[in-house]
């Protein structure tokens, strides 16, 4: 296993743990007292919120895959027109491939912007950027 592999395992791994370490560390609910009854009302997070950045997140997620097949659609055939001696120069092929990629890691970066807490967003981006 080379260097970069193992560094980019151990990355992942090492947010896998400090996701995992967060959630169960997580502060309870905040809680406020109404006045009338006195009684703690409990104040949760909008769940369509959440519903929608993990619908939003999977379609993200989807679009990574179908661009990741598409690139390795691409280097198998140019390898096979390279072997013909017809296949594009590396470089024209690592522009279109960058080309393909770029959008998707920026949406990644503007998710987890948008929602800084999201675990399975860090893992998933580490996941395109390996």
């Amino acid at each position: 296993m080379n260097k970069l592999t193992f560094a980019s395992l151990a990355a992942l791994l090492a947010l896998a743990v400090s996701c995992a370490t967060k959630s169960a560390d997580a502060p309870p609910a905040a809680s406020k007292t109404s006045p009338a009854t006195e009684t703690p009302a409990t104040v949760a997070p909008t769940s369509s919120t959440a519903t929608n950045a993990a619908a939003e997140l999977r379609e993200l997620m989807q679009q990574d895959d179908d661009a990741m097949d598409e690139v390795d659609k691409w280097i198998v055939e140019n390898d096979a027109f390279t072997m013909q001696g017809a296949g594009v120069p590396q470089a024209e092929l690592n522009a279109r491939i960058r080309k393909r990629l770029d959008p998707i890691g920026a949406a990644y970066v503007d998710f987890i912007k948008r929602h800084p807490n999201d675990c399975e967003a860090r893992i998933a981006y580490a996941s395109y950027l390996d």
